[in-house]
């Protein structure tokens, strides 16, 4: 016995070496509840995270701010009562006004990140649907809706 104690990712539930983890703090907490991620700690708080849970955590955190920003700069221009539908065109040509960007017909707009796609543009299949609902339950009738 070498005495050290085995820590499990509160995640993935694997062991981590020395090196490969961090504590959960305060802001990964914050983090989980952003992404309404409900887990159990113990009083004492000292639960780990594993370096690649971390790296997917902070993605999926990236990912939903990404698409929150653009659904809080999207709002504004939804008509509720007339139930239009929205040209996500319109709107990047308004929030960015600074930038000089000619949003030709042959472009498309992406309606997570709100950034202009020429040549990789495809509809969501309902893996990255049931995806979406779970990371951003928020966004999920705004993207049927436009």
């Amino acid at each position: 016995m070498t005495g050290v104690q085995e820590t499990s990712c509160k995640f993935c539930l694997k062991t981590v070496g020395v090196e490969g983890f961090e504590v959960i703090d305060n802001v990964t907490r914050d983090i989980l509840d952003v992404l309404l991620l409900k887990l159990k700690f113990d009083s004492e708080g000292k639960e780990v995270i594993c370096n690649v849970c971390r790296r997917k955590l902070n993605a999926a955190f990236e990912f939903k701010a990404t698409c929150l920003k653009t659904d809080y700069a999207i709002i504004p221009y939804v008509d509720c009562e007339k139930m239009l539908q929205l040209d996500i065109r319109d709107v990047y040509t308004k929030e960015k006004t600074s930038e000089s960007m000619d949003i030709s017909d042959g472009h498309k707009i992406c309606r997570l990140c709100m950034e202009p796609v020429e040549s990789e543009f495809r509809c969501i299949c309902q893996e990255e649907l049931e995806g979406i609902e779970k990371l951003a339950p928020e966004m999920v009738s705004m993207i049927l809706n436009s």
